[in-house]
């Protein structure tokens, strides 16, 4: 994060980093880093954005928060959605921009004061979500304390996204059982995640509770799924109504509409928004179980 406006680089440069991790048969973005991008900059000891031609890089416009437990085809499954509402946006994204021969050797309070002042002047922070119904961000440390900066940052844009194919999962799951789905994103203890280094773990903790302490972290991440959940639920309505299905007898789907009606009351005070899906649910149960 080095510089006075953080780098970003272009879609095309990621998914030229992806194919070429696809070819050798890396998944994950941990893998990638260590059997890919680090020997392809192991001679120059510098970060992979130093090796690409000047017309992919730029003044970062989003920055990507994301585990490294993740697959990188699902990183950059969200990247493409995110460019294709905003074309020509300049992604910050770690395995990329920063030098991975040096990144552990960097003091904590230099992450720390770097990533604020980073994403502040980027402007927008977009979280890779999955799987959804257990999402790896909100078991890890660095990735709780991105959330935590980025929602006490000044005039900071703050997305949560899934990779298409979880969007689909995320329908699916919906339909079988919403309330389930929704406790799974839910409760979430940020003083019970992990990082790979206890050290990094122990400053994070550290940081959280010299600012908002956990109490508030967790209402914060918490409020901020609930909001998630309940905009990919209407989302989600709304896909399965527009996929030609007869759902008149669908108590499934009744479910879901009902569960997103005592949200919309119960967390959000929107009665006559939940009045549409309370009455979606009942024309569906009336003809599915009779008037009775």
């Amino acid at each position: 994060m080095s510089g006075v406006f953080p780098r970003g680089v272009k879609l095309e440069a990621i998914e030229a980093l992806l194919r070429q991790a696809e070819d050798k048969e890396l998944v994950n973005t941990a893998d990638v880093c260590h059997q890919l991008v680090k020997p392809l900059t192991e001679q120059r000891k510098c970060a992979y954005i130093d090796t690409l031609d000047a017309s992919v890089v730029g003044a970062a416009t989003c920055f990507i928060s994301h585990a490294w437990r993740y697959d990188l085809a699902d990183s950059v499954d969200v990247m493409r959605q995110v460019e294709a509402e905003q074309p020509g946006t300049l992604f910050w994204f770690d395995l990329v921009v920063n030098n991975q021969h040096d990144a552990s050797a960097r003091p904590f309070e230099w992450w720390c004061s770097t990533f604020q002042k980073s994403i502040e002047k980027i402007g927008k922070v977009v979280l890779v979500l999955a799987p959804w119904d257990k999402p790896i961000p909100l078991t890890r440390s660095w990735c709780l304390f991105e959330i935590m900066s980025s929602l006490n940052a000044s005039h900071v844009a703050f997305e949560i996204r899934m990779p298409t194919h979880q969007q689909e999962a995320f329908v699916r799951g919906l339909r079988k059982s919403s309330k389930s789905a929704l406790g799974a994103l839910l409760g979430v203890k940020t003083e019970d995640s992990e990082a790979f280094s206890e050290d990094d773990r122990n400053n994070i903790f550290g940081a959280v509770e010299a600012s908002i302490g956990f109490h508030q972290l967790n209402s914060l991440v918490n409020d901020q799924m609930r909001a998630w959940f309940l905009e990919q639920g209407i989302k989600g309505v709304e896909l399965v109504e527009k996929s030609g299905e007869n759902l008149s007898e669908d108590t499934e789907f009744a479910a879901l509409t009902w569960h997103l009606g005592i949200m919309l009351t119960r967390d959000f005070g929107e009665h006559d928004k939940a009045l549409k899906y309370f009455e979606k649910a009942l024309v569906i149960q009336r003809k599915a179980l009779g008037e009775d």
